[in-house]
């Protein structure tokens, strides 16, 4: 998308910026100290009980 040049006194750098093709989207998990994955669970206190929300 853009060529050029970067420059520092007596240096000079070439330089070239690309769009970005793919959108990614990442993840991550919180692992304990044994390594197990943590998770959180949904909680109504009123009704004392357990929500599976889906996305």
């Amino acid at each position: 998308m853009w060529k050029g040049s970067v420059s520092f006194r007596l240096v000079n750098i070439p330089v070239k910026v690309y769009l970005a093709t793919e959108d990614r989207e990442f993840s991550f998990n919180q692992l304990c100290p044994n390594g197990h994955r943590i998770q959180y669970k949904k909680w109504c206190p009123v009704e004392d009980k357990e929500y599976h929300i889906l996305k």
